[in-house]
């Protein structure tokens, strides 16, 4: 599996469209994030980095996953002897690991931001500031997650795209709806919503343990219901 990793890496970093996304984003948190006080600060940042997560994500999985069914990597990678799973896992791999960089890459704009002497933004701050985009991050790999699963049980791109734009912009508004007109905590047991408590927790002092089960339930039940779907998938040659 770990060809499989640097291989999607080399295809990946080859392509200009993700250094142009790099400057962009950098540019972005550096000079449209405005704040008058340090939590103002803070809290633009925050929607900024989200922002730039959630954009990040469009574009790796448009690449990794688009090429995969575009070339035909995916049915070469069959024929060399790759199991399916070591496919999806890989994928997704590959994936989570360029979307920390540029989880780095934002938290980095995001310092040199901080450095501001009149904010006076503390090592406090900035060390919950690196906790929150960690935990976006995590949400990030979670929407991908659920577009691969779309992706390899249709065979089709678009339905990827389809279930990423939807996890990652409406899904989350849609549940908190529901849960607070007929107050049944769909919010609160979903992905988004287990890591949002889990980093609340985090922030009072504690440990917060629903990252765990957001981890199992989601994360690694989303991968194996993929698999055995993709496995049951005939492609076409």
């Amino acid at each position: 599996m770990r060809r499989l990793v640097s291989a999607d890496l080399k295809r990946f970093f080859r392509r200009p469209s993700f250094y142009v996304l790099i400057v962009f984003l950098f540019l972005e948190i550096l000079f449209i994030t405005e704040g008058e006080t340090a939590a103002e600060q803070i809290e633009g940042l925050q929607g900024q980095i989200q922002f730039c997560i959630v954009t990040a994500c469009f574009l790796i999985f448009h690449i990794l996953y688009g090429d995969e069914f575009r070339t035909g990597f995916m049915i070469n990678s069959i024929g060399r002897g790759y199991s399916r799973a070591k496919i999806v896992i890989s994928k997704l791999v590959s994936s989570a690991v360029i979307l920390f960089l540029v989880t780095l890459t934002a938290y980095l704009a995001a310092l040199i931001l901080n450095m501001d002497e009149e904010l006076a933004v503390t090592a406090r701050e900035n060390s919950f500031l690196f906790l929150y985009m960690l935990y976006t991050f995590l949400k990030g790999t979670g929407y991908m997650a659920v577009g691969a699963l779309f992706l390899f049980s249709s065979g089709s791109l678009a339905a990827g795209v389809v279930a990423l734009v939807i996890c990652s912009i409406f899904l989350d508004g849609i549940l908190s709806m529901i849960q607070s007109e007929l107050f049944i905590p769909v919010y609160d047991i979903c992905y988004d919503g287990l890591l949002d408590k889990s980093y609340a927790v985090f922030q009072a002092g504690a440990f917060g343990w629903q990252i765990i089960p957001a981890f199992i339930v989601y994360i690694c039940g989303l991968v194996f219901i993929t698999v055995l779907i993709f496995n049951k998938k005939e492609l076409e040659l």
